[in-house]
């Protein structure tokens, strides 16, 4: 298996759809691509979550339900993430629409080479940021970590935390010619969860708690740097250092 994309769901039925026909119409190898779901036990879409999947057989895909949390970090992402089986791990939603064709092929050609590596896509999301919204690990970098996102953090931030401990340890791999529109849903139910995960993140960021946890996470990844440099000089360190 080549990539994984790791997708919650909740309540939106119309971009899990959208979703899933533009992974249909685009991807190149759909043998070499699985699709991780998780949904919620409560969510009132979920009859036909199922009834749309049950119709849908270009990429393998399975399907998680669980009783529903307020730590999407790690009981949906990471908990995704620790049954992927690809070699390139993908931070996926229901909020995501494929642009590019054959964009499994190019991020195979991206991360070719790279064994530690954050391979950065572009999407349409609005404001300031210059992270990925949908981030792409390579799977020894993932293990190295220990987890695919930051998991001090309960809602928001962690891509960006990603992106800039990756950057800070020059394991970054641009690709923007993989291209993902973020379409945003603008539901009272949608909005009430931006709304929790946003304070969610706020109580953890003036908790104190978060730059102490951001310290060993990022030592971890200035460790992968260290690593990734040998690497291009030739030395095997699972050999002891001989090149």
């Amino acid at each position: 298996m080549n990539i994984s994309l790791l997708c919650p769901t909740r309540g939106n039925l119309r971009g899990l759809r959208r979703m899933l026909d533009s992974l249909n119409d685009l991807t190149e190898y759909p043998e070499q691509v699985e699709l991780l779901l998780k949904a919620d036990l409560d969510d009132p879409e979920l009859p036909r979550i199922k009834q749309l999947l049950h119709s849908y057989d270009t990429i393998q895909h399975s399907l998680y339900i669980e009783e529903r949390s307020e730590r999407l970090i790690d009981d949906y992402y990471n908990w995704l993430a620790a049954r992927a089986k690809g070699a390139l791990i993908m931070a996926y939603n229901d909020t995501a629409r494929m642009l590019t064709p054959g964009w499994d092929h190019r991020l195979m050609e991206a991360a070719r080479g790279h064994a530690y590596a954050l391979i950065a896509t572009r999407d349409t999301t609005r404001g300031k940021q210059r992270f990925p919204c949908f981030p792409v690990l390579t799977r020894p970098l993932m293990e190295a970590i220990g987890s695919f996102f930051f998991p001090g953090v309960r809602m928001w931030g962690s891509d960006g935390l990603l992106w800039q401990f990756c950057r800070d340890a020059q394991l970054v791999v641009p690709c923007p010619e993989v291209m993902i529109e973020h379409v945003h849903d603008q539901s009272p139910e949608r909005a009430a969860k931006n709304k929790r995960y946003t304070e969610a993140f706020n109580a953890d960021c003036k908790s104190g708690v978060l730059p102490y946890d951001c310290t060993r996470y990022l030592m971890k990844l200035y460790r992968m740097s260290v690593v990734k440099e040998r690497y291009i000089k030739g030395v095997d360190l699972a050999n002891g250092g001989a090149a």
